[in-house]
């Protein structure tokens, strides 16, 4: 049996053993974790380095004190009111909580608080082990940062839209005031990023999101929705803010931006709706501003408020546009003729085909309201093609049966002429149909000056060579450019009858037709006037030198049959 000093060394040597184990455990959980003791009533009376480090106080300054020296300000009263409800009643707590540091820094930690019972079962003391989950916090807060904003502006995206919305509607609620939603669109931005590339064009974006941030203040909730559309939405206001806000965007499109050596002045449209008025959820509102927008942007109007006017006519396009993807299988357009003549010998020059509609449920539906549609649907090159083809089966009809041949002219969307090989789709249309290129007039509008692309010149530089003649259809109401009229080999211009119908009493109206007459001659281009009504107009334009006429003086468009009976009439 050992004697007794040995026990007590072999005590000793048991007791610095597990000393060392203490402090190795301790050296650990300074490294790795966060402690810190307190008493009943919440005042720290132990701290471990781990706690010191990363709150950058001393533990002369942590001691003694409670954990409102590291209060954030972040979590409510009734946060805190539930942990020590459950740590009061000796439950453990878990949970994250965020402090700040000294330096006035934030930090997150995980937190585990034990309670500490006495004999009678109540709480004496808590133990807080807590780890530090900061840069966690920072990855979540970054994550949903991504997911809330748009990483090319850092504007709030439409999904962070949705969660303030209730908020933004709440608080006008509350003050019995109005809420705005203002949907905008850059105008003609595709432009920018076709001819100069998505770099200038996200640069574009960028300048325009932080002028944005700058002109409307904190009151507005500003996103991008996608591509060149921005959604701001104004809480708690009146009419006259609205409006104020509308003339705040104008000012600021009406300064330049400058992006690797290039001035940009861009223009937008804004569709608006109001909350209570139209819509009291923010997808009412938002389809009613878009609904806006669209009226703002066919008006060419800066801005455009909602009614329900817009919404009726908006229903009555998605009608016409279902029965127009059918019309053609359906065999329900047709074409009718208007003549062109020469003003000085009455001799017929032409005959101009024009597209007319006829359904069956909606009745006759006017050109300026499915042309325009057709465009935007991306049905205009099949309705050229289909014009086309009808007119030259008519004029293999008319001169099979002895009448006398006329030149034709159709109208051809400028679009069309952006599409690789449509000239030689055209041409290959006149040619099966046995017709000659050099009897067709393609009429175009002043926009194709403004697709001023390889593709373009190409079409043109086909249908020219085959004999094709291009004339300019509304001239003077569009984008007028002497370089392209001359770059385009245009043979005809055709002066729009806005000029021609208040002649001979407009002056100015006289002016402008005498100066693209002259304009005409001097580039050995012809002219032909539009809508004219009258003797006096035709002795007139006679007078200016300008060779050719249309208009209700001689006939207005007529069917098929008709055209027979002129065209027998003329021999």
């Amino acid at each position: 049996m050992p004697s007794l000093p040995e026990e007590l060394k072999d005590l000793e040597s048991k007791l610095q053993h597990t000393l060392r184990k203490l402090e190795s455990i301790q050296k650990a959980l300074d490294e790795s974790t966060i402690v810190v003791i307190t008493d009943q009533t919440g005042k720290i009376t132990y701290v471990n380095e781990a706690f010191c480090r990363i709150s950058q106080y001393s533990r002369e300054e942590l001691i003694g004190n409670t954990h409102r020296i590291v209060n954030s300000g972040y979590h409510s009263r009734e946060f805190f009111k539930h942990m020590w409800k459950t740590i009061g009643t000796g439950k453990i707590w878990r949970g994250e909580i965020k402090n700040k540091a000294k330096d006035g820094s934030y930090y997150w930690v995980q937190s585990t608080i034990v309670p500490f019972l006495d004999e009678r079962g109540k709480p004496y003391q808590y133990v807080s082990i807590r780890t530090d989950i900061t840069r966690l916090k920072q990855y979540e807060e970054q994550i949903k940062y991504m997911a809330n904003h748009d990483d090319l502006t850092g504007l709030p995206n439409r999904r962070f839209l949705r969660e303030q919305f209730s908020k933004l509607l709440k608080e006008t609620k509350e003050e019995e005031r109005l809420l705005a939603v203002y949907f905008i669109d850059l105008a003609r931005f595709k432009n920018i990023n076709d001819s100069l590339g998505h770099s200038v064009g996200d640069e574009v974006l960028k300048q325009m999101a932080a002028r944005f941030r700058t002109v409307l203040d904190q009151k507005l909730f500003l996103t991008r929705v996608g591509g060149d559309e921005f959604v701001a939405v104004a809480p708690r206001v009146n009419y006259q803010s609205i409006l104020a806000y509308v003339r705040t965007i104008q000012q600021m499109l009406a300064r330049p931006l400058e992006i690797e050596g290039r001035e940009f002045i861009l223009s937008a449209n804004i569709g608006i709706s109001v909350f209570p008025f139209d819509g009291e959820d923010l997808d009412t509102l938002l389809s009613h501003a878009d609904m806006a927008l669209y009226h703002a942007k066919e008006e060419g109007k800066f801005y455009q408020f909602y009614h329900r006017t817009i919404n009726q006519r908006l229903i009555r396009e998605t009608i016409l546009e279902s029965h127009l993807h059918r019309a053609i299988e359906r065999d329900e357009f047709i074409l009718y003729y208007q003549p062109q003549y020469d003003l000085f010998t009455g001799e017929l020059i032409r005959l101009e085909a024009l597209i007319r509609w006829y359904n069956s449920e909606l009745g006759w539906i006017r050109p300026d309201q499915f042309i325009p549609l057709a465009e935007k649907i991306g049905l205009m090159p099949k309705l050229d093609e289909w014009v086309l083809s009808t007119a030259c089966r008519h004029r293999k009809m008319w001169k099979q049966r002895g009448g006398v041949e006329a030149d034709l002219s159709i109208n051809l969307s400028a679009s069309h002429f952006q599409i690789p090989g449509m000239a030689k789709r055209l041409l290959s249309i006149i040619e099966s149909n046995g017709d000659d290129p050099c009897r067709w007039e393609f009429e175009v509008t002043e926009h194709i000056m403004m697709q001023d692309s390889a593709v373009v010149y190409e079409n043109i530089s086909q249908l020219k060579e085959a004999g094709v003649k291009l004339a300019i259809d509304d001239f003077g109401v569009g984008y007028s450019s002497l370089g392209y009229i001359k770059k385009l080999k245009v043979d005809r211009l055709k002066i729009d009858r806005s000029f021609i119908k208040n002649l001979p009493q407009s002056a100015d109206d006289q002016a402008i037709v005498a100066a693209v007459i002259t304009m005409a001659r001097q580039l050995a281009i012809d002219i032909i006037a539009e809508g004219i009504e009258n003797e006096t107009q035709i002795q007139l334009l006679k007078e200016m030198g300008c060779k050719g006429g249309q208009g209700y003086f001689w006939s207005p468009p007529i069917s098929e049959t008709e055209i027979e009976l002129l065209l027998h009439g003329a021999e």
